[in-house]
């Protein structure tokens, strides 16, 4: 019962990625045609600058391998699945009682069918991970000024 998530989590992973790897290899890689990615620290230093820059690196840089045929599906994978894990987490942190762990999944789906679409940036889903990891962070602060500092 403990790891029901995690199992859940994993199952959910290889139907997507065989789902993926089958039915879209070919979309991953016109998806990663449409990026550019440079590695160099100027590039890096101009992206970190700009209002989500971060989360446009990390995508970029993950975009370049999706020319390899099984790593697009993995990536985008581990991305969705991630965000579905995260929500779920968030979910259990605030009612743990309450039996609706399953709705953090929700949005792991409306990604799924995000990413279908040829002009969505694999950068938004970034993203709205990494604001679903901090707010992790910030819900299973326990003290009151500790969460005032980490704002």
């Amino acid at each position: 019962m403990r790891y029901k998530v995690l199992w859940g989590g994993l199952c959910s992973f290889l139907l997507l990625l065989s789902y993926l790897h089958v039915h879209s290899w070919f979309h991953l890689y016109a998806v990663e045609q449409n990026q550019m990615f440079l590695d160099s620290r100027r590039y890096f230093l101009e992206e970190l600058v700009q209002p989500g820059g971060f989360a446009n690196w990390i995508a970029g840089f993950l975009m370049q391998f999706f020319v390899y045929l099984y790593v697009g599906a993995i990536i985008t994978s581990f991305l969705i699945i991630g965000v579905g894990l995260v929500s779920v987490l968030i979910i259990k942190q605030i009612a743990p009682k309450s039996g609706v762990e399953f709705l953090g999944f929700l949005p792991a789906i409306m990604l799924l069918f995000l990413h279908f679409d040829l002009n969505y940036q694999m950068r938004g889903s970034i993203g709205y991970l990494l604001v679903l990891i901090i707010m992790l962070g910030y819900i299973r602060i326990g003290q009151f000024y500790v969460r005032l500092l980490y704002t």
